[in-house]
């Protein structure tokens, strides 16, 4: 687990850290030891004291987890606030080779209106093996508006980084659309999408011409290709600019499924403001695209408004009805958001929800969308049998404080909602934590508390997407396997016996009383009143 104090724990079940742990990020460069422009500032003109010198790098993005270096034992790659990224070993410490940094080239680019970057991470990291020597590479996408990749020894994958924005705008400051150079918040999804055996990086930026957004598909090999960018991409998806750096163009992360068998995944992304497109790898609309309108709403859905959009937030994957195909799940916003981007931002009353569809005919499934308490901003839904019984549930927390759990009817799994008393803006994530079989499940709060439950959930039972981005490299591909799952169930809990056969039962918590014990005990009750009354 990151923090934005700059801190990477590796916490047990006790909630302890492992022996090495947690490692420390570098210090931000302004405040680092070397650094004095900060002294003369009122709030350090005492002393000050704190864990180590300087503070550490803000992670404001997911860690990945998988072995870089080759050694057969799992590494944590972290990337900075800051643009530095770190591999650490199992021990806690610094893999050789690391920490390493962007090319720190935002301040040479003035303040032109075109390029509006950083130097920094948001994106989480994405582990996988581009050049084939079965070690896994790590990709980072940078607000510079590059992507990168390095091995596990810190070095640069031959062919990257590679700076990504839209070749068909002129660079030209005097056309009204001239070409941007901007960050990249969008977590790269990676899979084979052109049938050469490398995986190809699926990712958007934050470019903004008018009403409309990019999302690219970059080929694997990079600056190696004869073309960085697939034949029928960028495609220009339609997303409202909403809010500073979060909330322009594209931020959210797509998603990758093979909805039709061929073998080659679909693409599953949404702007802000708009539905969730589905695409196929030469940048066509799929035949089949999910609907937001209240027509295409399932029968037990709970929402009142009359039409749903994605926001800031990613698409899920996952089998919620066990029928061997997945649906798509996105956190999503009712119609008066839209409306209010249109009226300046009037205030305007609307629900937040998660909406699961059925992709074979685009509407949504029998208990979506259900309506959830606040925002859902930077939410990547899980999907996982959290209760064992046998049905993937989508779990997802919110600014509402609460941590919920809907299997495909929109029924809440047992021992859901979990109350945080924060604000979630965090992916949970599950494991067994304990080493019993069961799975534990932890989220985080903006204010800085980890919380871990014991849920009823297997480790061994069904899973489909089991933290941010599908899995513990970051892949955001649902082909990629997943470390743990199955497909095993919590057996019934037994049903009470009871020495009057034939007798019906009524249960209340452990206890079951028959039927002619309820009569007797109330025929009991009735003459004592009686008695009672004749005493007065």
């Amino acid at each position: 687990m990151a923090d934005s104090v700059g801190f990477v724990h590796a916490l047990r079940a006790d909630g302890k850290d492992l022996p090495g742990w947690p490692a420390a990020m570098p210090a931000i460069a302004a405040l680092s030891t070397d650094s004095t422009g900060h002294l003369a500032a009122p709030a350090w003109s005492g002393a000050v004291t704190r864990t180590r010198p300087g503070y550490g790098q803000a992670i404001l993005a997911t860690p990945a987890v998988g072995d870089v270096n080759g050694d057969g034992k799992p590494d944590v790659v972290v990337a900075t606030y800051d643009g530095t990224v770190v591999a650490i070993g199992f021990d806690g410490k610094p893999l050789p080779g690391f920490p390493v940094r962007v090319d720190g080239i935002a301040k040479s680019q003035g303040t032109d209106p075109r390029k509006i970057i950083d130097d920094g991470f948001f994106a989480a990291p994405v582990l996988v093996d581009l050049d084939g020597d079965r070690k896994l590479d790590i990709i980072g996408a940078s607000f510079d508006g590059q992507v990168y990749v390095w091995k596990g020894d810190g070095s640069r994958l031959a062919g990257w980084p590679q700076l990504i924005n839209d070749p068909s705008r002129p660079d030209d400051i005097k056309d009204p659309e001239p070409r941007q150079r901007a960050r990249i918040l969008s977590t790269p999804a990676v899979g084979d999408l052109n049938g050469d055996g490398i995986p190809d990086l699926t990712l958007a930026t934050n470019e903004q011409y008018g009403e409309y957004a990019r999302v690219y598909v970059l080929d694997g090999r990079g600056g190696k290709a004869p073309n960085l960018i697939l034949p029928g991409w960028p495609v220009s998806m339609n997303s409202k600019d909403v809010l500073p750096v979060v909330g322009i163009g594209i931020p959210n992360a797509p998603a990758l499924g093979d909805i039709d068998g061929d073998g080659v995944p679909e693409i599953f992304i949404n702007g802000i403001g708009t539905r969730l497109t589905i695409l196929k790898a030469n940048g066509q609309p799929y035949p089949v695209q999910p609907s937001g309108n209240k027509q295409a709403f399932g029968e037990k859905a709970n929402t009142r408004e009359f039409s749903t959009m994605g926001f800031i937030a990613s698409p899920a994957l996952g089998d919620l009805d066990g029928d061997g195909r997945f649906e798509a799940i996105l956190p999503t916003a009712g119609a008066n958001a839209a409306l209010s981007m249109v009226k300046a931002f009037q205030r305007l009353d609307y629900e937040m929800s998660l909406s699961a569809w059925d992709l074979t005919t685009g509407k949504m499934k029998p208990g979506f969308p259900q309506a959830i308490e606040d925002y859902l901003f930077f939410v990547n839904p899980i999907v996982v049998d959290v209760d064992g019984d046998g049905l993937r549930d989508v779990v997802s927390g919110s600014a509402g404080y609460f941590v919920h759990a809907w299997n495909v009817d929109g029924k809440e799994a047992r021992g859901f909602p979990k109350m945080t008393g924060g604000w979630i803006a965090a992916t949970p994530t599950v494991g067994d934590m304990d080493g019993d079989g069961k799975l534990e499940l932890a989220t985080i709060t903006r204010n800085g508390w980890l919380f871990v439950w014991h849920v009823r959930g297997l480790s061994k039972g069904r899973m489909d997407w089991d933290s941010f981005h599908h899995d513990l490299r970051n892949t955001g591909n649902l082909a990629t396997k997943l470390d743990q799952g199955g497909d095993e169930v919590v057996p019934p809990d037994p049903i009470p016996t009871d020495a009057e056969a034939g007798a019906c039962q009524c249960q209340l918590g452990r206890r079951s009383t028959t039927v002619p014990g309820l009569f007797a005990a109330l025929l009991l009750i009735c003459v004592t009143m009686f008695r009672r009354r004749a005493r007065t």
